[in-house]
């Protein structure tokens, strides 16, 4: 009876915690694979004003935008996009000159006709997506006005990026919010470019008006979220050339040729993997396997969410084409990941062995971890492989207790043991290590003693509706605390957190991806009650002294309780 009552917690729990997340679509913060595509019209190349963006095959432009929209072959984008299996997409609503991929009120109001496709390309492809069960974020540049005609810029009012007008900001901000309207019930958020930041742009204004109709909006910018700390909730590293791009964020050593010096990050990664962002005459430039490898690195670093969108440029042709060797390399990419999905997919970054930013695969003992986001599972990814069939690694950093260790690839069990110092996994007789990423998962064990079943009325539970219960072996678990001085649980949250901390004078703090403080306030006794039922979902910081724990935030329907942020 006491196995079927922790059952019932732990289920119950789980449902609590992720049904609601699961409800709104919110789930950037436990992505780690995506795909990102530069596709539309900047002008036919004629004039100093817009820029190439998708270019056929042959170098030539597609005259207008209407060509470009209605060569755009959706269903066949999205086939091919499903045999890649990302768990989101990031495509370009409008690029340099900002002619939006579907028919805008706005852009004939203040621009005149002729500024958006006839063609609701957008509409088109959220619904595609969906089907797929693929997630959909916008990329937008909020300064394109710099790339406009110099008439279109009378028009809006745009000067510069450095100069704002209250005139320019009116016209973006109707803009955005026609198309958050527009795509609310489908979208999930906006991939902003460096423009959020620029003094063009009245970036806190530009986010409520976005908030103010779809709240749970994910906000990513280029570079870093604290570049506009009240609008971007992420931020992102984009990469078209290792060299010169990777040198810019301090890593001048790392080498286009060799994945094992590419550095991971906190940050997404924007990674271009085709000749160019959009459609360009070329190739593919790396392979699968290399793809597959930082993909990996970066699931075990990428605090914030997002993990790799490799970027591609499809071809404006009726059927859809690509360039050489990029569908069968990004499906054979989307395949290598889901042999080992759950461990990538889905994950955030392991506290019992994690990975600082700036991590190469050439400079790990073994490898990474990463949780699941549910907190019962972790992934041991062995990409340095020891010479014989033992692996010992430290104890966990966060004081959990893993009882079980199973090959992910085989299915077989290994042997296992933990000590005060260290873990110890052996393979299974008939297995080997990967020769590419040995993913190892681990069961954590159930302390039944922070269990009061008192409290649950046992006569109303049907025994005989549960058909198979699952044993500790099977790795169902509670989530645990961070570690010995400060504990805060739940983790995940969906209302409510406890911040436990020994002999503590000082505030708790609650910081947002960017480092920002969000929250304050005093430590009550042994426990403090703190409601962070309003906070958007994604992944915190909560701080008292020199402690400090990750939370990961999940959305809840609303604030039932009607409590105000801080202390109860």
């Amino acid at each position: 009876m006491k196995t079927l009552l922790l059952f019932l917690l732990i289920t119950i729990h789980t449902i609590a915690v992720f049904g609601a997340n699961t409800e709104s679509g919110n789930d950037y913060f436990k992505q780690k694979y995506g795909i990102f595509v530069h596709y539309g019209w900047g002008g036919d190349g004629t004039n100093d004003y817009g820029c190439t963006i998708t270019e056929y095959a042959d170098g030539t432009l597609p005259d207008s935008l209407n060509e470009t929209a209605n060569n755009f072959d959706v269903e066949g984008f999205v086939d091919n996009l499903a045999e890649m299996s990302p768990e989101y997409l990031i495509f370009t609503i409008w690029h340099c000159g900002m002619n939006p991929l579907y028919p805008s009120d706005v852009q004939d109001k203040w621009l005149g006709t002729g500024h958006c496709s006839q063609r609701d390309v957008m509409q088109e492809l959220l619904d595609a997506c969906e089907e797929k069960g693929i997630d959909v974020y916008f990329y937008t540049q909020p300064s394109a006005g710099n790339s406009m005609s110099p008439e279109s810029q009378d028009s809006v009012g745009f000067i510069n990026n450095s100069k704002y007008t209250l005139t320019y900001n009116d016209y973006i901000n109707e803009l955005y919010a026609e198309l958050t309207t527009r795509y609310k019930t489908q979208l999930k958020g906006f991939w902003f470019d460096k423009g959020l930041g620029f003094g063009c742009v009245d970036a806190p204004r530009l986010a409520e008006t976005i908030r103010a109709i779809l709240p749970n909006a994910v906000m990513i910018k280029n570079g870093f979220a604290s570049d506009a700390p009240a609008a971007a909730d992420y931020g992102a590293v984009e990469v078209m050339s290792v060299t010169t791009n990777l040198e810019d964020e301090g890593y001048a050593d790392a080498d286009d040729q060799d994945v094992d010096t590419w550095p991971a990050f906190d940050r997404s990664v924007s990674f271009v993997s085709d000749r160019a962002w959009s459609s360009q005459s070329g190739s593919l430039r790396y392979t699968s396997e290399e793809m597959f490898k930082y993909t990996v690195l970066e699931a075990g670093v990428n605090e914030e969410g997002g993990g790799v969108a490799w970027a591609l440029g499809p071809y404006p042709t009726d059927t859809i084409s690509w360039n050489r060797n990029v569908l069968s390399g990004m499906t054979g990419l989307g395949t290598m990941i889901d042999e080992v999905g759950e461990s990538v997919k889905g994950t955030i970054p392991s506290d019992s062995w994690p990975t600082a930013e700036g991590a190469r695969i050439q400079e790990l003992i073994w490898g990474v971890a990463t949780r699941s986001a549910d907190g019962n599972y972790e992934y041991l990814h062995v990409l340095n492989s020891p010479s014989g069939t033992t692996l010992t690694i430290d104890a966990p950093a966060d004081n959990r207790e893993y009882i079980s260790a199973i090959n992910l690839r085989t299915g077989n069990d290994c042997s296992f043991s933990q000590t005060a110092n260290e873990v110890s996994i052996t393979l299974h007789s008939n297995d080997s290590w990967h020769q590419v990423d040995a993913v190892i998962k681990l069961a954590i064990s159930i302390d039944t003693t922070e269990i009061d079943t008192s409290i649950i009325d046992t006569s109303i539970i049907d025994t005989s509706a549960v058909d198979s219960i699952p044993t500790a072996t099977e790795g169902v678990a509670i989530m645990d605390s961070s570690n010995e001085k400060l504990k805060v649980y739940p983790n995940p949250v969906t209302d409510n957190i406890f911040i436990n901390v020994l002999d503590a004078t000082d505030d708790y703090l609650i910081l947002n991806g960017a480092g920002k403080t969000i929250l304050r306030g005093k430590i009550s006794g042994k426990t403090t009650e703190v409601d962070v039922s309003q906070l958007p979902s994604g992944v915190y910081q909560v701080q008292v002294g020199e402690h400090k724990q990750r939370i990961y935030k999940t959305d809840t329907s609303g604030n039932d309780c009607g409590c105000p942020l801080g202390n109860k």
